[in-house]
């Protein structure tokens, strides 16, 4: 069989997507830039002239995620500055939004293995460097409801509260494991406004 030596397209972009699926399906011990040669259909040389190897390919791949993700979490946020249950509301709906119109990306951040994690304690939740996309809503969850305490770290429950309900919900769509009869956004943001009600009322 004649070597592949061609692609047409850019297949530096290519390598990034169709290496989240290899992560996903392979994990870290399985992945190799030799199998990510094959699914691209280029030679095993090919991957090389664009990474130097894994780890850097690994990099861009997090990078194009936390890029993206952080821009999807950030649309329309400033329409909403003086407002911040709006700013948290949108902030979820745009979450829950992108992981499931991106579910390779959902799977890759949270059901693949990785170095980094996000530690939660009574006192505060520290993520792996100030430019991951989870500080953004981890700041306005936390302007939000420390306005309904007077100790000044009770929001952290109150956000893994509502993380883990946007994220559980999120999950079970991914998955497909639920369908509703109508547009998932609308019931996601009406579970959404009510716990937040619930802290108003």
């Amino acid at each position: 069989m004649a070597e592949k030596l061609y692609h047409h397209g850019d297949l530096k972009k290519e390598m990034i997507q169709k290496g989240i699926q290899l992560l996903n399906k392979e994990g870290y011990e399985g992945f190799s830039l030799r199998k990510l040669a094959a699914m691209c259909n280029v030679s095993h040389a090919a991957p090389y002239r664009h990474f130097e190897n894994k780890q850097e390919l690994y990099r861009a791949i997090n990078l194009e995620i936390s890029t993206k993700f952080r821009d999807a979490l950030l649309e329309d946020i400033d329409r909403h500055r003086d407002d911040p249950r709006t700013q948290l509301l949108e902030l979820c709906t745009h979450y829950i939004s992108f992981m499931v119109d991106n579910p390779d990306y959902f799977r890759y951040i949270f059901l693949t293995s990785h170095d980094s994690q996000i530690e939660i304690s009574n006192e505060d939740i520290r993520l792996p460097g100030d430019d991951h996309p989870f500080n953004i809503g981890k700041n306005y969850a936390k302007e939000y409801f420390c306005r309904f305490h007077e100790n000044e770290t009770a929001w952290i429950l109150d956000f893994i509260s509502l993380w883990s309900q946007i994220h559980g919900l999120t999950l079970l769509l991914v998955n497909r494991t639920i369908r509703f009869q109508g547009d998932h956004m609308e019931y996601a943001r009406r579970m959404i406004e009510s716990y937040l009600n619930s802290f108003e009322n």
